[in-house]
C-alpha cells in the first residue's frame, strides 16, 4: 500500500491547507489512486474521473505553495510536468488496458 501523507513541516506549507494539498496532488497527477486487484490494474476515484476528461492543473500548482520547492525555476518545473504527463499517460494506458 502506497500512501500519500502532506506533511506541513517538512512540505512548508500551513497546516490548515493539508487537505487542500492532498488533493491537489491527486488533482495535477503527482499522486495517482489506482488499485491492483487479480492482476488487474484500475483507475479509483478522483484519477479516474479525471483520465476522462484529462483537464489535470499543471503540477506547479501542487509544487508552489511547498517551500520545500521554492528554489525551482521554469526548466525544472517543466521537466517535472513532463515527467508527471509520462507517469500519467501509463496509467491510463494500462487502466484501458486492463478494462
Amino acid at each position: 500500500m502506497h500512501i500519500n501523507a502532506p506533511c506541513p513541516a517538512g512540505w512548508q506549507y500551513a497546516p490548515a491547507e493539508t487537505v487542500a494539498m492532498a488533493k491537489s496532488a491527486v488533482e495535477t497527477g503527482a499522486f495517482i489512486l489506482f488499485e491492483i486487484e487479480d492482476g488487474q490494474f484500475r483507475l479509483t476515484g478522483r484519477s479516474l474521473m479525471l483520465a476522462e476528461n484529462d483537464k489535470r492543473p499543471p503540477i506547479s500548482d501542487f509544487l508552489e505553495p511547498q517551500g520545500r520547492f521554492g528554489k525551482l525555476d521554469d526548466d525544472a518545473l517543466t521537466r517535472i510536468q513532463e515527467r508527471v504527463n509520462q507517469r500519467w499517460q501509463k496509467a491510463v494506458e494500462r487502466h484501458k488496458a486492463d478494462e
